[in-house]
């Protein structure tokens, strides 16, 4: 089920930008604004032209042709519910930091690491609040071109003894979550339990199409040995700071 949706979400008009012939007059947006909309996953620009046609203006400014609808709006605008929907930094760390960086403030926050990867690509804590919530698990990974490091990807887990208890703590992020960004998504049905939202902060694959932020639940095959048989996570990237070209 989960698959036939993300299939229709990704299936979705395309929005396309030009100029309509009822606007001619209307200049087109700026190549700023432009260049930003381009970069957006196909999922997310449905939701952001449809975000965008909410919240028309009057005044003349750029436009967007979707679905066969000419949405005014402005650069400013348009920019500002972009910037508003990426997913910039968790755990007081920004998307994009260096190893070292990124180490030093997890230390400040939390104290010693329970693991830490000798490639310098993983650092793992165990048993730490963040959001007045308490995770079992803390990943935060990083992508490396060989010189310098990013901060790219990082996963909280909560871990359950039970189904409802997961449930119950999902729904929770899930309400602080869609308050947070306007772009997102719940695709929970009896047997998966899936959410997607955020944009990245750089042009990237992202998760189930482009997506900044995926919240899923997990069922072990064998509980673990404090009895845990679920984890909820939440996701963030990976996202590619480092661009290889031939």
């Amino acid at each position: 089920m989960k698959k036939i949706v993300l299939f229709l979400l990704m299936m979705l008009p395309m929005a396309v930008m030009g100029q309509s012939e009822s606007s001619t007059e209307a200049p087109v947006l700026s190549e700023e604004a432009a260049e930003a909309f381009d970069r957006l996953p196909a999922v997310a620009k449905t939701v952001m032209l449809t975000l965008l046609k909410n919240t028309q203006i009057d005044e003349k400014g750029g436009f967007w042709v979707y679905s066969g609808d000419t949405i005014r709006n402005s650069d400013e605008v348009a920019l500002r519910l972009i910037e508003d929907n990426k997913v910039t930094k968790i755990c007081n760390i920004p998307f994009g930091t260096s190893f070292k960086d990124a180490k030093n403030i997890l230390t400040e926050k939390y104290g010693s690491y329970d693991y830490l990867a000798s490639t310098k690509d993983c650092i793992i804590y165990r048993h730490k609040s963040y959001a007045g919530s308490l995770f079992t698990k803390l990943l935060f990974m990083f992508q490396s071109d060989g010189e310098n490091s990013y901060f790219n990807k990082a996963v909280l887990c909560k871990e359950t003894r039970t189904k409802e208890e997961a449930v119950r703590f999902k729904h929770s992020i899930d309400d602080r979550l869609s308050k947070q960004y306007q772009i997102y998504n719940i695709l929970d049905d009896d047997s998966d339990c899936l959410s997607l939202g955020g944009i990245c902060p750089v042009p990237s694959d992202g998760i189930y199409g482009g997506y900044a932020i995926g919240v899923d639940i997990m069922e072990y095959e064998y509980p673990s040995d404090n009895g845990y048989k679920y984890a909820v996570r939440i996701m963030y990237g990976p996202y590619d700071y480092v661009e290889e070209l031939f």
